[in-house]
C-alpha cells in the first residue's frame, strides 16, 4: 500500500473527528476522538494501534497519521 493509497483513506476517516484542510496542518481531536480514531484505522488497514503508539508525533497532523499508518501496514 503506498502513501497515495493511504493519504485519501486517512484523510476520510479524520473528517469524521477534525476538520480538515491542509495534510500538514495541526488536528484538534480530543481524547474520545482519538480512541474512535484508532478503532477506525484498526479496522480500515488491519493493524493493531498499541499504547506505545498513542504519542501526539502520530496523530497531529493527517500528513503523519498516514506516515503512521503507512510505517505500520508495511511491517
Amino acid at each position: 500500500m503506498t502513501q497515495n493509497d493511504v493519504l485519501p483513506a486517512v484523510r476520510d476517516l479524520v473528517a469524521d473527528y477534525a476538520e480538515v484542510g491542509d495534510d500538514a496542518a495541526p488536528l484538534d481531536l480530543d481524547s474520545l476522538s482519538l480512541i474512535q480514531l484508532t478503532e477506525d484505522l484498526e479496522d480500515r488497514f488491519g493493524f493493531v494501534v498499541a499504547a506505545d503508539d498513542l504519542v501526539p508525533a502520530h496523530f497531529d497532523s493527517v500528513a503523519a497519521i498516514a506516515a503512521f499508518v503507512q510505517g505500520k501496514v508495511q511491517r
